[in-house]
């Protein structure tokens, strides 16, 4: 039975054998694989300059640059793109999505003889990402 993790602003199902610790700025998902976490950190702009759907465009953009894939995805409630490349010692795979004026910048990190395969699992995961409503 999958737990549910709860963030003022979003929640997301953890199955067994996966725990989350809430660090100051993310949550750090610990998996059940061997030097594999996943990231989620939310979008804040305390400046007030750029909203989350303008992060969106241009981390899309940065990314398009450095010449990585663009892959549009939808992950719950959320929507976005995911990229995925090799940064020598680790393998990375990062999403930036959006629901309503939530962003929400992730990250899947793994050694690199690993790549592609916990995706599934994480992908999973990913795929119960709920934006939650503030009561009224």
């Amino acid at each position: 039975m999958p737990k549910v993790f709860q963030a003022p602003t979003w929640s997301v199902d953890l199955p067994n054998g996966w725990t989350a610790e809430l660090q100051a700025d993310y949550m750090q998902i610990r998996l059940p694989f061997p030097h594999a976490e996943l990231r989620i950190t939310p979008y804040r702009d305390e400046t007030g300059r750029m909203s989350a759907a303008e992060w969106i465009r241009v981390a899309e953009h940065f990314t398009a640059k450095r010449g990585r894939p663009v892959i549009p995805r939808n992950c719950g409630d959320f929507v976005g793109h995911e990229t995925r490349f090799d940064a020598g010692s680790v393998w990375i795979r990062g999403w930036a999505l959006l629901a309503g004026d939530e962003g929400l910048d992730v990250d899947y990190r793994c050694a690199p003889a690993d790549a592609g395969r916990y995706d599934t699992n994480v992908d999973a995961v990913l795929s119960t990402l709920r934006l939650r409503r503030p009561a009224t």
